[in-house]
């Protein structure tokens, strides 16, 4: 009978490493949310902190109970800080789909998305799948899970600070926002474009049923700018992609 010992440190060392993917897994895209089932991730993040646990110094970890309590609720935040810098670069996508569903119309046809637990309209959420399934096709996700397990060589149990987190939210919210703009602005221009030509063609000729013309026109053209743009959301995907990582890299 073959017996193997485990000392007590590396095994609070796997725990926290544990935590820390656990929470950074449940916020990330693109593995938070329902698109890969609780089963996959439980899986990924044992695997994970297997890795990582070997690179966290025993002489840093501490036994006692009060010092457990304290570092499992500090992996918590630091994994969810970590996941939460890389969804404000990828939220972009969903977020610039509802600029371009408001100003097609499509809107008011948000019906309820099982994957997201929330409404979400057409375009939106093609983008947001586009977006993940580029990511996957691209390697894209082999980058970030890269970043990430670089977090435990830079800070093993430590964590970025409150400075370095506090920076990297606000460079991400002004990611977001301009990223969010940059894709959905011309599309957007061109149905306001449409919108305007059938306001005048309205005007030009009373008689004709421009309600009915309008919703063929505007969805003609939204479908046919969305075929174009599938040309550039690859190279959008990957330069979001790399600027996630290079920010979540950049707290520690």
């Amino acid at each position: 009978m073959i017996e193997a010992t485990l000392p007590a440190e590396a095994l609070v060392a796997f725990l926290l490493a544990m935590v820390r993917t656990v929470a950074w897994l449940t916020t990330a895209p693109p593995f938070a949310g329902a698109l890969l089932s609780a089963r996959i991730r439980v899986g990924l993040a044992v695997g994970l902190a297997w890795l990582m646990a070997g690179r966290i110094p025993m002489e840093t970890v501490d036994l006692r109970v009060s010092s457990l309590v304290f570092a499992i609720g500090y992996q918590v935040f630091i994994g969810v800080a970590l996941g939460f810098v890389i969804r404000l670069y990828f939220v972009a996508f969903e977020v610039a789909g509802s600029f371009i569903d408001f100003a097609s119309g499509l809107s008011i046809g948000a019906v309820y998305d099982p994957l997201l637990k929330s409404q979400s309209a057409p375009v939106a959420r093609f983008y947001g799948l586009m977006a993940t399934v580029l990511l996957f096709v691209g390697g894209g996700h082999l980058l970030i899970l890269n970043g990430y397990m670089r977090s435990f060589d830079a800070a093993p149990l430590d964590g970025p600070s409150l400075n370095s987190i506090g920076s990297a939210l606000v460079e991400g919210l002004g990611v977001f926002f301009v990223a969010a703009l940059e894709i959905a602005f011309p599309i957007a221009a061109v149905l306001l474009i449409t919108e305007i030509g059938l306001a005048l063609l309205a005007r030009a000729a009373p008689q004709a049923n421009v309600l009915m013309l309008g919703l063929t026109t505007k969805a003609l053209v939204l479908v046919l700018l969305l075929g174009s743009a599938l040309a550039v959301l690859p190279w959008a995907v990957d330069n979001l992609a790399d600027r996630a990582t290079r920010a979540m890299m950049g707290m520690f």
